[in-house]
């Protein structure tokens, strides 16, 4: 998940803005993951997730802007690991720009495997004991995608605003103040401009033959979704740089052999 992009454990994708507050991205019993949600260029419509926090065996593990990691409020060098008498143990590296935490239980059992860019972008990945057992932003894990909104209060909502807001963790007398969901920036009147400037700067994902093995392994739909929105939040065909690099690096993750390093003569804005 980064800006406001989710995409659940089950593969259901939805944008959910929820400005200036703190959200339940994935709870179960034995932890539970936060995110801040911060407005973005200077619009209350759109937001981006600031920082990441962490609950676990009574430690609170903070990720934040520029790699900043504190633990019960104090600063760690990385790595860090320590270990619990029950056999679990905490674990935090540096992985080239990213912090990855990880929540071992024993038993080659990695409960979570954490990975934060130290921008906006935050990926969780959960040992299969908790399958039918996650709740939260990203969805209750099940193999199914018709109750990835399933709310706080336990009801499968259609409204991505009213799934969110009931997700909200706000800090002891903390206020959210919660909004609509405002529409699909591409779809704004206020900018008719930004969806001819969107169509331009992402579509060629879809169409240029040097990305076939890419889209063949990797859903391409969801990348050029997120590129048009976030270029259409701000006007600017440079917001759109992450969701294309970051369709990139899945690709290559995902074993694609095809050379992909003219992919500016496409993007020269990134």
């Amino acid at each position: 998940m980064g800006d406001p992009h989710y995409q659940t454990f089950d593969g259901h994708r939805h944008d959910f803005q929820g400005s200036n507050c703190k959200f339940t991205l994935v709870e179960t019993a034995d932890f539970k993951v936060i995110g801040t949600n911060k407005n973005r260029y200077d619009n209350n419509d759109v937001s981006w997730n600031e920082k990441v926090d962490i609950i676990f065996k009574g430690m609170h593990i903070h990720l934040g802007q520029s790699n900043e990691v504190t633990i019960n409020g104090n600063g760690v060098n990385l790595p860090f690991t320590k270990s619990f008498q029950d056999n679990k143990d905490l674990s935090l590296v540096q992985a080239g720009p990213n912090i990855v935490v990880s929540l071992n239980f024993g038993n080659d059992v990695n409960g979570l495997q954490l990975i934060w860019d130290g921008n906006n972008t935050v990926e969780a990945i959960v040992h299969g004991k908790y399958f039918g057992d996650t709740k939260g932003l990203c969805g209750t894990w099940d193999d199914r995608v018709d109750n990835d909104q399933t709310s706080m209060g336990g009801d499968v909502t259609d409204d991505v605003g009213t799934f969110g807001w009931s997700w909200k963790n706000p800090d002891n007398e903390e206020v959210c103040n919660e909004a609509p969901q405002p529409k699909h920036p591409c779809d704004s009147a206020s900018f008719p401009g930004a969806k001819p400037i969107a169509d331009e700067s992402c579509d060629w994902l879809k169409k240029s033959p040097f990305m076939a093995e890419c889209r063949s392994k990797v859903d391409v739909e969801a990348a050029v979704h997120n590129c048009k929105y976030d270029t259409c939040s701000c006007y600017d065909p440079t917001c759109g740089c992450h969701a294309i690099t970051k369709y990139l690096k899945d690709c290559q993750e995902a074993g694609v052999q095809s050379d992909l390093s003219n992919w500016r003569q496409y993007a020269r804005f990134c």
